[in-house]
């Protein structure tokens, strides 16, 4: 969830960036529209040719507010007749008082005339032409063929929507290529860890065990039971931390194979049995006579860890003893049938608001009071694809049911 929340805040950082470089754009834009506002004005022929009369003896003069508004960017204007004589003409350089030829024409109509920009409009007499000074106007013309227009303008919206698609998408591949490699960072970190911790839990359940062994005094064999007990603990939530984040990130490397699920069931009850739990706890295991060959698809490590948890669950919170149901068993509705794992104790249960948490969406958050060990089987029930469910039993205690679907278990 955390890094879902992430990923909004990049986008949402990353749009804004781009709402506020469109802001700064449009504000330079609009500074230099304002510095060189005098400038901007590029008069049009057709819109002047208006204001020229022609006198009774064929002359031509210009009202007075088109000779203003010429006046107003230091401009010039003719009339240059068929024949290529100037026929009119208002402040017009000295160095363009001559005839043009066509070719002339033809050059100044498409770019300068001697470094003026001009702009012409086609009157009955010839062609009025409307110029400014020198170094105040930007002209350049640009032609291409219909066919290319029409195909820019047919497939300009897919290129719009290609790179507002990489605007998004490239940010997201980058964060996730980042959360990728802290992924594995603290994967390896932990990895470690629990590799380093490993040879001290060892030196402590020795000793434990040997002081239990060895000693007369009940006061240190109890002790001694009780290291050995919290180290095995300590051991366990390692082993679970390193397990599930693995699963997490898609960071192990699991195999599947064959297992025969009742075998798996006892092996792992012969060694919770070998650890000297107490007489307060009792086990109860009821394997259907028709499922004991019954076998999965599945890595061994994973589902030993899977009932080691759900086992050490029922110890760790109920201190004062309890007993403890392991049930293995078929199911049926309908034309539906599966095979239900049950593992159940008679012993506190828990509260509705943790009933709650462990049926809500798997996070990377603080975890529960039940967290990790809950989690983990939640994890590898997923990863074989096999369907959870947690309760309260009804005599009393907490229940954990898998149910494997037998197209599921291969």
């Amino acid at each position: 969830m955390k890094r879902i929340e992430k990923l909004i805040q990049y986008f949402v950082i990353f749009t804004g960036m781009m709402l506020l470089l469109l802001i700064l754009n449009f504000a330079f834009m609009y500074v230099v529209n304002v510095q060189t506002k005098d400038e901007q004005f590029y008069p049009k022929a057709e819109r002047l040719e208006g204001l020229i009369k022609q006198e009774n003896d064929g002359s031509f003069f210009m009202a007075k507010e088109g000779m203003d508004e010429i006046d107003s960017y230091h401009g010039f204007a003719m009339i240059i007749g068929n024949s290529g004589e100037i026929l009119w003409k208002y402040k017009l350089p000295k160095e363009l008082e001559q005839t043009y030829t066509l070719q002339d024409v033809a050059v100044f109509a498409k770019w300068y005339l001697k470094d003026y920009p001009v702009d012409i409009h086609v009157i009955e007499e010839g062609i009025f032409v409307l110029g400014r000074p020198k170094n105040t106007i930007w002209k350049y013309n640009i032609s291409h063929s219909l066919g290319t227009m029409e195909a820019l303008i047919k497939y300009m919206p897919f290129l719009l929507v290609a790179d507002i698609f990489l605007l998004i998408v490239i940010p997201f591949v980058i964060l996730h290529h980042q959360n990728r490699q802290k992924e594995m960072e603290r994967t390896t970190w932990i990895a470690g860890a629990s590799h380093d911790i490993r040879t001290p839990l060892s030196l402590v359940l020795g000793y434990a065990d040997e002081i239990g062994k060895e000693s007369f005094d009940p006061e240190a064999v109890q002790k001694a039971q009780v290291i050995e007990e919290q180290a095995i603990r300590i051991r366990t939530l390692i082993t679970n931390l390193n397990t599930e984040n693995k699963l997490a990130y898609g960071m192990g490397n699991w195999h599947k194979e064959k297992l025969l699920l009742p075998a798996l069931i006892r092996e792992v009850i012969c060694e919770l049995m070998n650890r000297n739990l107490g007489e307060q706890y009792e086990l109860d295991v009821n394997i259907s006579e028709e499922l004991e060959q019954f076998s999965i698809a599945g890595d061994r490590e994973l589902i030993r860890r899977m009932l080691e948890n759900l086992l050490n669950n029922a110890i760790v919170h109920n201190p004062q003893g309890c007993c403890i149901s392991v049930a293995l068993q078929k199911k049926k509705t309908g034309v539906f049938s599966w095979c239900e794992l049950a593992i159940s104790d008679n012993g506190c249960g828990v509260s509705r608001e943790q009933l709650k948490k462990m049926r809500a969406p798997l996070r990377l958050e603080k975890l529960s009071e039940h967290g990790l060990g809950i989690r983990l089987v939640r994890r590898i029930a997923a990863m074989h694809h096999w369907s959870v469910k947690f309760s309260n039993h009804k005599d009393g205690g907490f229940c954990c049911r898998i149910q494997i679907f037998f197209g599921n278990n291969k």
